[in-house]
Protein backbone atom coordinates (compact mmCIF):
# COMPACT_ATOMS: atom_id res chain seq x y z
CA UNK A 1 0.00 0.00 0.00
CA UNK A 2 1.06 3.23 -0.76
CA UNK A 3 -0.06 6.51 1.06
CA UNK A 4 -0.32 10.30 -0.44
CA UNK A 5 -2.72 13.00 -1.08
CA UNK A 6 -4.88 14.91 -3.12
CA UNK A 7 -5.65 18.01 -2.13
CA UNK A 8 -5.13 17.89 1.08
CA UNK A 9 -7.00 15.22 1.33
CA UNK A 10 -5.29 11.45 2.29
CA UNK A 11 -5.58 8.37 0.24
CA UNK A 12 -4.34 4.63 0.00
CA UNK A 13 -4.23 2.33 -2.21
CA UNK A 14 -2.12 -1.04 -3.72
CA UNK A 15 0.41 -1.13 -6.33
CA UNK A 16 2.89 -3.18 -8.07
CA UNK A 17 5.63 -4.34 -5.95
CA UNK A 18 8.28 -3.53 -8.27
CA UNK A 19 6.78 -0.06 -9.05
CA UNK A 20 8.52 2.50 -8.29
CA UNK A 21 7.34 5.99 -6.69
CA UNK A 22 7.87 9.38 -8.80
CA UNK A 23 7.85 13.01 -7.68
CA UNK A 24 6.03 14.80 -10.24
CA UNK A 25 4.55 18.04 -9.68
CA UNK A 26 1.70 17.62 -12.26
CA UNK A 27 -0.04 14.80 -10.01
CA UNK A 28 -0.77 14.13 -6.30
CA UNK A 29 1.05 10.47 -6.94
CA UNK A 30 2.49 8.30 -9.50
CA UNK A 31 4.39 5.24 -10.21
CA UNK A 32 5.83 3.45 -12.33
CA UNK A 33 7.97 0.40 -13.81
CA UNK A 34 11.44 1.40 -14.87
CA UNK A 35 11.44 -2.07 -17.34
CA UNK A 36 7.96 -1.52 -18.90
CA UNK A 37 5.66 1.24 -20.03
CA UNK A 38 3.76 0.81 -17.21
CA UNK A 39 2.52 3.43 -14.66
CA UNK A 40 -0.45 5.15 -12.30
CA UNK A 41 -1.10 8.56 -12.20
CA UNK A 42 -3.33 10.20 -9.66
CA UNK A 43 -4.55 13.30 -9.54
CA UNK A 44 -8.08 15.34 -8.67
CA UNK A 45 -9.57 18.74 -7.60
CA UNK A 46 -11.54 19.56 -5.07
CA UNK A 47 -15.59 19.14 -5.48
CA UNK A 48 -15.97 22.87 -4.31
CA UNK A 49 -13.25 24.30 -6.76
CA UNK A 50 -15.49 22.95 -10.29
CA UNK A 51 -18.96 23.07 -11.11
CA UNK A 52 -19.62 19.53 -12.19
CA UNK A 53 -17.39 16.50 -12.75
CA UNK A 54 -18.68 16.49 -16.86
CA UNK A 55 -16.52 19.87 -16.70
CA UNK A 56 -13.25 18.22 -15.68
CA UNK A 57 -13.82 15.02 -17.19
CA UNK A 58 -14.91 16.48 -20.89
CA UNK A 59 -11.36 18.73 -20.00
CA UNK A 60 -9.19 15.60 -19.58
CA UNK A 61 -10.67 13.90 -22.83
CA UNK A 62 -10.15 16.26 -25.25
CA UNK A 63 -6.48 17.11 -23.36
CA UNK A 64 -5.90 13.44 -24.12
CA UNK A 65 -6.92 13.98 -27.68
CA UNK A 66 -4.80 17.04 -28.34
CA UNK A 67 -1.98 15.10 -26.44
CA UNK A 68 0.81 15.08 -29.40
CA UNK A 69 2.76 12.25 -27.72
CA UNK A 70 -0.11 9.77 -28.42
CA UNK A 71 -1.55 8.98 -31.51
CA UNK A 72 -5.30 7.87 -30.22
CA UNK A 73 -6.80 5.10 -32.75
CA UNK A 74 -10.53 7.00 -32.17
CA UNK A 75 -12.22 3.90 -33.15
CA UNK A 76 -10.81 2.10 -29.39
CA UNK A 77 -12.41 4.65 -27.67
CA UNK A 78 -14.79 3.31 -24.74
CA UNK A 79 -16.65 4.89 -22.07
CA UNK A 80 -18.77 3.10 -19.39
CA UNK A 81 -19.78 3.52 -16.09
CA UNK A 82 -17.39 1.75 -12.86
CA UNK A 83 -17.91 0.98 -9.72
CA UNK A 84 -15.09 0.72 -7.53
CA UNK A 85 -15.12 -1.01 -4.04
CA UNK A 86 -15.90 2.21 -2.49
CA UNK A 87 -16.39 4.87 -5.17
CA UNK A 88 -18.40 5.21 -8.49
CA UNK A 89 -17.71 6.68 -11.84
CA UNK A 90 -16.18 6.19 -15.41
CA UNK A 91 -13.82 4.15 -16.96
CA UNK A 92 -12.64 6.15 -20.26
CA UNK A 93 -10.12 3.61 -22.25
CA UNK A 94 -8.82 3.96 -25.41
CA UNK A 95 -5.86 2.60 -27.49
CA UNK A 96 -2.98 5.11 -29.18
CA UNK A 97 0.28 4.58 -30.40
CA UNK A 98 3.30 6.62 -28.21
CA UNK A 99 7.05 6.56 -29.34
CA UNK A 100 6.15 3.79 -31.91
CA UNK A 101 4.79 1.33 -29.36
CA UNK A 102 0.71 0.48 -28.74
CA UNK A 103 -0.03 1.66 -25.27
CA UNK A 104 -3.45 1.72 -23.69
CA UNK A 105 -4.41 4.18 -21.34
CA UNK A 106 -7.12 4.28 -18.64
CA UNK A 107 -8.68 7.44 -16.88
CA UNK A 108 -11.10 6.02 -13.75
CA UNK A 109 -13.03 9.08 -12.99
CA UNK A 110 -14.09 8.56 -9.79
CA UNK A 111 -16.23 10.82 -7.13
CA UNK A 112 -15.16 10.51 -3.09
CA UNK A 113 -16.82 12.64 -0.47
CA UNK A 114 -14.42 15.46 -1.00
CA UNK A 115 -12.62 15.28 -4.32
CA UNK A 116 -13.04 14.63 -8.08
CA UNK A 117 -10.46 12.17 -9.04
CA UNK A 118 -8.92 10.62 -11.76
CA UNK A 119 -6.74 7.84 -11.24
CA UNK A 120 -5.03 7.30 -15.06
CA UNK A 121 -3.07 3.94 -15.89
CA UNK A 122 -0.95 3.37 -19.16
CA UNK A 123 0.39 -0.29 -20.30
CA UNK A 124 1.27 -2.00 -23.16
CA UNK A 125 -1.68 -4.02 -24.32
CA UNK A 126 -0.04 -6.99 -22.87
CA UNK A 127 0.23 -5.17 -19.24
CA UNK A 128 -3.20 -5.64 -18.94
CA UNK A 129 -4.06 -8.77 -21.03
CA UNK A 130 -2.07 -10.39 -18.28
CA UNK A 131 -2.79 -8.16 -15.13
CA UNK A 132 -6.64 -6.92 -15.62
CA UNK A 133 -7.45 -8.40 -12.43
CA UNK A 134 -4.17 -6.60 -11.01
CA UNK A 135 -5.32 -3.53 -12.44
CA UNK A 136 -9.06 -4.26 -11.11
CA UNK A 137 -7.06 -4.56 -7.41
CA UNK A 138 -5.37 -1.50 -7.73
CA UNK A 139 -8.50 0.69 -8.47
CA UNK A 140 -10.43 -1.08 -6.02
CA UNK A 141 -8.24 -0.41 -3.30
CA UNK A 142 -8.03 3.60 -3.62
CA UNK A 143 -9.71 4.94 -1.04
CA UNK A 144 -9.68 7.85 1.53
CA UNK A 145 -8.11 7.51 4.92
Amino acid sequence: DVDFQVEGTNYKMKIVDSWKVIEDEEFSFRAENDNNVEEVMVSGIKKSDIDDFTVLKSAMKEQMKSDEEVQIKEETIKEEPYQTAHYTGELYSLTGIAEGAKVDVRFYFLETETEYIILNFVGLPSFFERNGDLVTEMVNSFVAG
